[in-house]
């Protein structure tokens, strides 16, 4: 075949096991899904692709995601970074509320 190996067709079902890694970030992965999207010359609808790659993520942004209906690849990066940014402000908000226990219970010892 005339294809290079980093080039290959790809099915949807490949294409709809593709999961994010643990050390990738969620731009990284959804960069990497589009990428090879391109590479699947099946037509396949755009909230199938969204499926897809909603399936890919991690479970603690899937979860958040799984309740609405997302139309397109651009919505999906959308309500994701809204995801972030939310869980951002939770895991801050909880380490404020630890050290804030933390320094009670110090003076309280005290």
């Amino acid at each position: 075949m005339g294809y290079f190996i980093g080039h290959r067709i790809i099915s949807p079902k490949k294409l709809a096991s593709v999961k994010g890694q643990t050390i990738e970030s969620i731009d990284d992965y959804l960069n990497r899904f589009r990428l090879l999207k391109a590479r699947c010359f099946t037509q396949v609808p755009e909230h199938e692709l969204v499926e897809m790659a909603v399936g890919g993520l991690d479970y603690s942004i899937r979860k958040e995601l799984y309740t609405q209906y997302l139309r397109d690849m651009a919505q999906l990066v959308d309500r994701v970074r809204q995801v972030e940014r939310l869980k951002a402000e939770s895991d801050q908000e909880f380490d404020i509320a630890y050290e804030d226990s933390k320094t009670t219970r110090l003076t309280l010892l005290n």
